[in-house]
């Protein structure tokens, strides 16, 4: 029998009470500590800061006030007044101008005047409208032969990258005995993800599936920490963070939630500012002798990562020499593959070319690779790096953090793309028409990032002339320089001027030039009456210009610009096509091969284990090919428009109210999960008992295979199943996985709380190659079991051991509750 006896929820309220009582006395003492430190061993004049240096501070003010917290730039110079010091000439002169106010309103500016230009500059400056004509044609087709370049390689790697087996890798590139063998400067098992999920009014089910899908990863018991990033301004955010950490507390090795406190005076509302805060709580969670072998990963709350992302960005730090460890940021593919059949056609295609965008900087060839939406980074840069902004110029938190860490190591920031893709949702309304106007939204909120055009030109400015100083807001301040040990403490300048022209190019071309390609084209074919214009309208608009016809030059330049159109088609082509040969691998075709090689090993292609697939996925046809022939109208409604009016509204203002975009609900697979609130009758909790007997057992997953004989004999029985079935038996200290075949069909079970798939591949060759079209979503069927509302966080730890079973305190299970439980706990 198994006993579980649980607490009224008000003595459950009350522990929380005085957890976070605790917590809060111990970050404050820590940050006095810290800050303490920091002021004794401050030098009397600092030109920059060393990474050492930046992670007392950055830490120290991890629990300071939350005024403090708003800036944390400021904090750096606490005790110490920038006014008393040595400051550089360079430094001062640009710190007298105020350049966040006059490059906040450049594009806006620049957009009037690119307007005003497109419509009269035909008739009054010719010769300067044709060369700009015709440049920012040659934009375009740059950037679409780069796009086209870069789906062909991400097809091919991403199949690479499935198909790798990275502790098998590990140990040939180093040398190693296994993953874990000590004698390594860092064993690949060593290496820690601390996984950052911020959310804001999500869903019980949406949170709840991104959970299973973490836990359902191998490493998730020995590697993993979550943490749930929680506002301050969602009600009762600390009763829904203690639900969920109740359900899943033991599914990792460490599980906590942060709440970032609302009105923060100089922060704006939005995803940095909570992640900033989270990870402050994180890094000083973490000790310093364990903080590098620690990768800080960033997600969405509906973003869904395969297992072999972590596996492969553990690889590459491991591997990595030490000092560049520091300075390491990991770049996933993205997806869009959940939800696109509900949503229309604009939408979807425009979240196409927004992750064929992303692809598109991620070709090893590309000198920048900008992360979107979800990324990983080492947490010693996040600290060396001064963790997130959180001011209005930072609510693009992805770009902008990249941008921050490239001029803090001047440049020598290290990008490794990962073609394990970031699955994530597009944006869903009640209705069609809700979900176009939500998407619109969103990419008013994604352009308002063209705040970084001012943020990298103000950034330059100091980086060439006064390294180690910016004035953000006005007001001019140190700023951490990650150095190595050579240039440590240099006074020369370190960042290489063509990087930074390689930035410049690729933050112009997202936030400014490919909207305003397609304005220029849709402008000009309505007033320009020359030979290829469709517009009865030009010949009168015209006439109101001038009285002479159009110049030769904007006619020849026209006409060639409607042929370098042409040409662009066809790597566009080219891009879709591979595309969506990416698209069908990874979100369709690596899962199936994936759950075959598990069940049946050499039968196929070899694709590693992958953890639990989201419930939410969409299989494109060849009638999705026609979702392409919408680009003009994404370019217009989804790039064009909404920038046009990000930027004219960043002439008066910086901060735009955040709005978080509308998903799709997750199916309600998950039973409900009785809340940690006060005021609910503590006796319909009272030592509710499961007799296993009665109830089947779905999935027994063991923590660790060496805790306990029945433990050790339960993994040793596992394994000899295994190896007469002809599976691979699971490694040591793995979770327990069990499969069985019947009538062709092959069933496996994934590691934590995902259930199992049944996978029919009787219609499938039993070896050789394997056509694309016999792959259907429904050959496998997902199966969700029934979740205890109870955790082994309410168990009183006796008499839970059951001998028949075999179930000892260190397993987890699932399993219903009797019908006369079920009723009496609701």
């Amino acid at each position: 029998m198994l006993h579980y006896s649980a607490k009224s929820k008000n003595q459950l309220a009350l522990q929380a009470a005085t957890h976070n009582a605790q917590a809060r006395a111990a970050a404050a003492a820590a940050a006095a500590a810290a800050a303490a430190a920091l002021q004794a061993h401050a030098p009397a004049a600092t030109p920059s800061l060393t990474p050492s240096s930046t992670v007392s501070s950055g830490l120290a003010s991890t629990a300071a006030s939350p005024a403090a917290s708003a800036s944390p730039s400021a904090s750096l110079l606490q005790g110490d007044s920038l006014s008393a010091r040595l400051v550089p000439p360079a430094a001062a002169a640009l710190g007298s101008i105020p350049l966040s106010a006059i490059l906040q309103r450049l594009p806006g500016v620049w957009y009037i005047v690119f307007l005003l230009f497109t419509l009269v500059g035909p008739a009054y400056m010719p010769v300067s409208f044709s060369a700009f004509y015709v440049v920012m044609h040659v934009f375009m087709i740059v950037n679409g032969l780069r796009m086209a370049k870069a789906a062909i390689y991400a097809y091919h790697a991403a199949r690479e990258h499935s198909s790798t087996d990275w502790a098998e890798k590990y140990c040939q590139v180093t040398g190693a005995a296994s993953s874990a063998d000590p004698s390594r400067e860092l064993p690949l098992d060593d290496v820690i993800h601390v996984i950052i999920v911020p959310n804001y009014k999500e869903s019980m089910d949406t949170l709840c599936e991104t959970l299973d899908i973490l836990a359902s990863h191998a490493q998730a018991l020995t590697q993993y920490k979550i943490c749930l990033a929680m506002e301050a301004s969602e009600k009762e955010c600390e009763v829904k963070a203690h639900t969920l950490m109740r359900q899943y507390q033991d599914q990792f090795y460490d599980m906590t939630f942060t709440v970032h406190p609302a009105g923060i005076p100089g922060e704006a509302r939005g995803k940095s500012s909570n992640v900033s805060w989270a990870a402050r709580e994180m890094a000083r969670r973490s000790s310093p002798s364990s903080r590098s072998r620690e990768i800080l990963t960033v997600m969405d709350a509906d973003t869904a990562f395969a297992q072999d992302y972590f596996t492969a960005i553990a690889y590459h730090y491991a591997v990595a020499k030490p000092e560049d460890r520091r300075i390491m940021m990991f770049v996933p593919s993205t997806v869009f593959d959940r939800n696109s059949g509900d949503v229309p056609m604009v939408v979807r295609t425009a979240d196409m070319v927004w992750s064929a965008g992303v692809i598109g900087n991620m070709h090893p060839d590309s000198p920048v690779k900008i992360p979107c939406s979800a990324y990983s980074l080492s947490l010693n840069l996040a600290i060396d790096a001064g963790f997130w902004d959180t001011d209005p110029t930072s609510i693009g938190e992805d770009m902008h953090m990249f941008l921050k860490c490239f001029y803090a190591t001047e440049g020598r920031l290290i990008t490794t793309p990962i073609f394990s893709p970031a699955s994530q949702c597009d944006v869903q309304g009640d209705t069609w028409v809700k979900s176009l106007w939500d998407r619109y939204q969103q990419s008013k909120r994604h352009m308002w990032g063209s705040l970084d055009v001012g943020y990298i030109i103000r950034r330059a400015l100091f980086a060439l002339c006064a390294p180690g100083y910016d004035a953000p807001g006005g007001q001019l301040q140190e700023v951490p320089l990650i150095r190595s040990d050579q240039t440590r403490g240099s006074q020369d300048i370190q960042i290489s001027v063509t990087k930074i022209l390689h930035l410049f190019h690729r933050v112009f071309e997202a936030n400014i030039i490919m909207g305003q390609v397609f304005m220029l084209v849709f402008i000009t074919s309505l007033t320009l009456p020359v030979a290829n214009s469709p517009s009865p309208f030009a010949s009168s608009f015209w006439s109101l210009l001038s009285d002479q016809e159009v110049h030769p030059y904007v006619q020849l330049a026209t006409g060639l610009g409607g042929y370098m159109r042409i040409f662009s088609a066809l790597p566009s082509i080219c891009m879709a096509i591979y595309y969506e040969k990416y698209y069908y691998w990874v979100s369709t075709e690596r899962w199936i091969w994936s759950l075959r090689e598990q069940v049946r090993p050499g039968s196929g292609q070899r694709v590693q284990p992958l953890g639990k697939r989201p419930q939410l996925s969409y299989t494109r046809s060849f009638v999705n090919l026609l979702d392409w022939a919408a680009l003009p109208i994404c370019g217009i409604y989804i790039l064009a428009a909404p920038q046009i009016q990000a930027h004219i509204m960043q002439l008066f203002t910086d901060r735009l109210d955040y709005v978080v975009a509308a998903k799709p609900q997750v199916p309600k697979n998950h039973q409900d999960i009785a809340p940690m609130s006060a005021g609910l009758d503590s006796e319909s909790l009272e030592a509710v008992t499961v007799d296993p007997a009665s109830v089947p057992l779905v999935r027994l997953s063991f923590a660790d295979a060496g805790q306990g004989a029945s433990a050790a004999s339960a993994a040793a029985a596992a394994a000899a199943s295994s190896t007469a079935r002809g599976l691979r038996p699971p490694r040591a200290g793995a979770p327990l996985s069990v499969a069985e075949e019947a009538d062709g069909k092959s069933t496996i079970s994934s590691r934590g709380d995902s259930g199992f798939y049944d996978f029919d591949d009787s219609n499938l060759p039993s070896s050789g190659p394997v056509s694309p079209s016999l792959f259907s979503p429904t050959m496998w069927r997902q199966h969700k079991p029934a979740r205890s509302t109870l955790s082994s966080e309410l168990s009183d730890g006796e008499n839970d051991y059951d001998a028949e079973s075999g179930i000892v305190p260190s397993a987890s299970m699932d399993f219903a509750l009797p019908p006369a439980a079920s009723a009496a706990h609701h």
